[in-house]
């Protein structure tokens, strides 16, 4: 396939504040990426851009999965967060 758009979820940040990022999985119409620091990114498929970034409360290391109109995410301390 081509390569349609890349972004850098860590553009403009310092080594220090870069986070990993986990993912990606095609959720609502949405690429949903969560990284080491505790967020979930949504990204538009098509262009790359951003259009929500949510605070998880927790640190999540696995990428998320996606059934039934729900997005399930667990976190380093073993939470499970459900987001619909």
């Amino acid at each position: 396939g081509l390569v349609y758009w890349i972004t850098d979820l860590n553009k403009g940040l310092k080594k220090k504040k870069r986070a990993l990022w986990f993912g990606p999985v095609l959720a609502s119409g949405r690429l949903i990426v969560v990284s080491d620091k505790g967020e979930a990114v949504a990204l538009d498929p098509q262009k790359g851009t951003k259009t929500a970034t949510l605070k998880l409360g927790g640190v999540t290391l696995i990428p998320p999965v996606a059934m039934n109109g729900t997005l399930y995410l667990v976190t380093e301390k073993a939470d499970l967060i459900a987001i619909r």
